[in-house]
């Protein structure tokens, strides 16, 4: 089990580090921005819309969902060049990372959501006609 360890160890350092870098990115973000609570809002709209519409429905829903992460590199400039209009803060780096985060993790949740939605109705539907 000594050979281990040093495993053990690298596991527990990354955790200590994934930790420390959600805290400064919670820390970072203006939370009286009225911006994040729309973008949250959008979240819960499109997580609700995932689980209310038919399963004939949702896939459409989730190939929409889908195209739109291919305009985050440029949705990301344009934020960037515009920030002043909407923040005090200029969250938009050349990476990406914040739009990645705000607008692409969430929205690939929704998508693994819609996605197990339909699988379970296409199972459901296989059973029925046996």
């Amino acid at each position: 089990m000594q050979h281990l360890e040093p495993f053990y160890d690298h596991i527990q350092d990354g955790f200590t580090h994934l930790i420390t870098d959600l805290e400064q990115f919670y820390y970072a973000i203006d939370w009286d921005s009225q911006y994040v609570f729309l973008a949250l809002g959008i979240y819960c709209f499109c997580f609700l819309t995932v689980l209310w519409l038919d399963i004939d429905t949702v896939g459409w829903f989730i190939l929409v969902l889908g195209m739109s992460l291919f305009g985050l590199e440029r949705m990301n400039e344009i934020l960037h060049q515009n920030y002043h209009l909407f923040s005090k803060t200029n969250y938009f780096d050349k990476h990406g990372l914040f739009v990645g985060v705000l607008v692409g993790i969430p929205v690939l949740l929704i998508i693994a959501i819609g996605v197990v939605r339909l699988t379970v109705g296409a199972l459901l539907r296989a059973v029925k006609k046996k």
